[in-house]
């Protein structure tokens, strides 16, 4: 052994080499555990549970996001073996960490969402553009966080500067935002329900609502199958 550390001593990138691997292999495994064992195993407890709420859990998608931050979180604890790296190696590892998060809280709202379509309660009121509103502001704050990890500062440090790109902002999310007041109205007034039947002319639309989001209503006409999306304005 102290021949050969000897030698790997005279050859430092060969370290640097067989860490990169290691921590590869490292990252693999963490995967795989987490994924078969660990998910698999939670998986199993909560298709024998009686109650419906948990398989939400379930979701493939949901589990398949969760697996992948273990390799990130081994890569993000063996950072200080590249010491002319590690500042770098921590900050792109925790972005990707906060992204995957981001696709875990988006996955599982999709899920509650399909959950909630499940239920009697549903039917006629359908939350799934409170859903996509709820996704948007998440997204847009972990974008902010994300962005601050990678260069070093502050979250609030980039908000600040957001107050000055307001007019910025709500003109590049004005539909989005009038969508959401559409939305809104139809949702608290009741004006329509999944499975209403609508004809709009100018689009050529005639058929049932099937599914009401939060830019468009989605219209399918029974006499030959075909879909219609009808984008959703809000005027005073």
């Amino acid at each position: 052994m102290p021949a050969i550390q000897n030698w790997l001593n005279e050859y430092p990138f060969l370290i640097q080499i067989l860490y990169t691997i290691a921590v590869i292999v490292l990252s693999l495994i963490a995967y795989f555990v987490t994924k078969k064992i660990i998910l698999g195993g939670i998986s199993k407890i909560v298709s024998k549970s009686s109650t419906e709420l948990d398989d939400i859990f379930l979701d493939k998608t949901l589990l398949q996001r969760i697996a992948y931050i273990a390799p990130f979180l081994v890569i993000y604890n063996f950072a200080h073996l590249f010491p002319d790296f590690e500042e770098l190696i921590r900050r792109i590892t925790v972005a990707l960490i906060s992204v995957i998060a981001l696709l875990i809280i988006g996955a599982f709202l999709s899920a509650l969402n399909s959950f909630y379509e499940k239920q009697k309660i549903a039917q006629g009121k359908p939350i799934k553009s409170y859903v996509q509103i709820i996704k948007l502001i998440v997204y847009i704050a972990g974008a902010i966080v994300i962005v601050a990890v990678l260069i070093g500062q502050s979250p609030w440090f980039l908000l600040t500067g957001l107050g000055a790109m307001t007019a910025v902002l709500l003109l590049i999310f004005r539909d989005t935002i009038l969508s959401f007041v559409a939305s809104l109205q139809i949702s608290s007034n009741d004006l329509i329900r999944v499975g209403d039947w609508i004809e709009v002319p100018t689009f050529g639309a005639d058929g049932d609502v099937i599914d009401i989001a939060l830019h468009t209503i989605k219209i399918q006409n029974m006499r030959n199958g075909e879909k219609h999306l009808l984008r959703l304005q809000y005027y005073a």
